[in-house]
């Protein structure tokens, strides 16, 4: 049986997660990025970016956004006019899983995007690494 004191603490780090997420957002486009959410994921298995599987809540019969990695892609011209494709993982800890990790691996090997920026907080403002 789950303990009410974890469900609790559950709930209240994905809302403060969302709020991060939606910080970020506002943090890229106001550096004059187009931002999207990315709706895909890689299949380490398939060797492949395959669809992100919605995920399906039992509780109010609904299905949530599409759960891909990384959170953003995010584009914009360079000073020569040339696209500069971002993909941005928004974590408040600053740290990826072993999974995520690999994955990073695999959009640099493919060159999916120009670069891979992971998002935290640092006081007030939001840093990039």
């Amino acid at each position: 049986m789950k303990s009410i004191i974890k469900v609790k603490q559950g709930k209240k780090n994905r809302k403060q997660g969302a709020i991060f997420e939606k910080l970020v957002r506002s943090d890229l486009e106001s550096e004059g990025y187009t931002v999207c959410k990315w709706v895909n994921n890689v299949d380490l298995e398939q060797n492949k970016i395959v669809a992100a599987k919605p995920a399906f809540n039992p509780f109010t019969k609904s299905f949530a956004l599409a759960r891909g990695f990384p959170d953003y892609i995010a584009f914009k011209r360079d000073v020569v006019g040339h696209w500069v494709i971002l993909g941005v993982e928004a974590k408040r800890t600053g740290y990826l899983d072993k999974i995520e990790r690999q994955k990073v691996v695999w959009y640099r090997q493919n060159k999916t995007f120009d670069s891979f920026w992971i998002s935290y907080p640092e006081g007030d403002n939001v840093m990039y690494k």
